[in-house]
Order: structure tokens, then sequence, then C-alpha cells
């Protein structure tokens, strides 16, 4: 039986979804692996119209958890599925609720560990794309070193316009968009930019979390690549990063990008996981 949640579910939900992402055969890059912030999130599913949280019991039991975040603007879905059995079963019960609740064009992505073998499964029987695989890596404090960083700045009103454009121009699909980006800086997250006299050549993101931050995006305009400017606005994250006594700074890149893999490796970023990426049309 399929069950949206419901407040007095919450307790159970956020049980099931902490203990299941817990193990890393079982974990979405999408989801916390926070308790407290795990409670959060779902939480925030019962007065969100565009994130949507169902179960799927048997005899009172929970046994599949489906939890969405819808982007409007994209129709995008940063989809996050947890099963205990009967996999496949369960999987396709809980998406076809989701897809009868949003828009036909609504494209579902999944970002799961590589041994997260019950939800690939389950995306290779129903012919998802697979996009490929990404590291999460992750920079600790005692390897954090503050360096100058040159012509870099917090984002100003002048550069708006050029980041929303480059932003969308180059990661279109992502689950933020430019202008959602800008609104946020100061708040949650914030950019930092590097220009040209006037014209923009890059800019990097640092989204605040709890005891830790991510490198959420870094962006250099195509004209100015493999000139150092991307260095110059990753350090300026390392450095909040240092300002903010976080624990750690985490970013996530594609296997295939050698050439930034090779430069995060160098700031001492270390590897800590491996994740897949799909998405279900």
């Amino acid at each position: 039986m399929i069950e949206k949640l419901n407040e007095e579910m919450l307790d159970q939900y956020t049980k099931f979804v902490y203990d299941l992402n817990e193990q890393k055969q079982n974990r979405s890059g999408f989801c916390s692996t926070d308790k407290a912030n795990i409670k959060k999130s779902l939480l925030s599913s019962l007065t969100n119209a565009h994130h949507q949280v169902w179960g799927y019991l048997t005899d009172d039991e929970l046994i599949g958890v489906l939890e969405v975040f819808v982007v409007p603007e994209t129709k995008r879905a940063d989809t996050n599925l947890f099963v205990r059995s009967r996999s496949i079963e369960v999987c396709q019960a809980l998406m076809n609720e989701a897809q009868s609740h949003f828009p036909k064009d609504t494209d579902f992505h999944f970002f799961i560990d590589h041994r997260n073998e019950p939800i690939k499964n389950y995306l290779i029987a129903v012919n998802a794309n697979h996009q490929g695989n990404e590291y999460q890596l992750v920079l600790a404090k005692k390897s954090m070193s503050r360096k100058p960083v040159g012509a870099i700045r917090l984002l100003e009103k002048t550069n708006h316009n050029q980041v929303i454009t480059l932003h969308d121009e180059t990661f279109g699909d992502v689950y933020i968009s430019g202008q959602a980006l800008v609104n946020d800086h100061g708040k949650k997250r914030v950019v930092y930019t590097k220009t040209d006299a006037e014209k923009l050549i890059g800019y990097s993101v640092y989204k605040h979390g709890r005891n830790r931050a991510t490198a959420e995006v870094i962006c250099v305009n195509q004209t100015y690549q493999r000139q150092g400017h991307g260095t110059d606005l990753i350090q300026a994250l390392i450095n909040h990063a240092i300002d903010d006594k976080v624990d750690s700074l985490d970013l996530i890149v594609e296997l295939e990008n050698k050439r930034a893999l090779n430069l995060y490796l160098h700031l001492g970023f270390v590897v800590k996981d491996e994740f897949m990426a799909y998405t279900l049309l």
C-alpha cells in the first residue's frame, strides 16, 4: 500500500531513511546523513507542493520510501529512493505514484552510491539513462591551507546577470537555476566572482552546512579556462571554510574530468565516495 507521509508517521519515516542511508550500499547522494536534517527535510514536504514523500507499507511495516524535490522552472526532480525488500516491485509502485502526481515531462534524477544494487537494478530495469559516475571529494579541516586568491570578490549586483547567464548556459539541467543562486547569495550560499574589467571570468559557490560546507559550483567561462582562475575560485571557498571553522569542505566532480580532479587532489581533497547519476524521464 502506498501512503503519503503525514505528521504521525514522521519519526518512523525518519528512522527508516536514516538507517538505510547510513549503509553505503543503500545511500543516496541527495540525502543528508544527519538524522536531524533528514527529519527536517521530510517535515518540509508536508507544506511544500514541490517536495513530496511517499511510503510503501506491507502489514503496517514500512519497506520503501520515496522523496522527490521538484524545481518547477526546470522540471527536474531530485529523487531519494530507499527500499528494504522486494526492490523492483516497491520502487516501481512508488515511482508510479510520483509520476502520476507531477507533470509528465518531469525528469527524475537519482544520485546513488555505486554499491547501491537495489536502486541500480531498478533503474536498469526501467531503462533509465546512466549519465556517468562522480566522485565526492572531501577536504578535512587539518588539510585546509589559506592562500591569496587575487582579484576574487563577493558577488555584486552589477554581476548578477552575467552569473545567471553563465550558470544557466553551463548547468542548465541542475537542481538550482542561476536566478535562484543569485537570490540565495548571503543566505544559505555565498557566491564569489572573478572579473576581467567588466567581463565575468568565473564564479564559485559556497554552501553552508552543519559542521561542514560544500563547494557547490566552480565555473570558469570557456574563454578564460586553463589560466589558473579555477584555482583562485576554489581557494576562495577553502579560505571561507577556514573562516567558518567547519570540519570539512566537500564537492562533486565527474570521473572523466581529470583536469579538475587533479586540481582538487593537489589542493588536499581526498576521494570519499563514488556515486552513479541516473535520469528517468
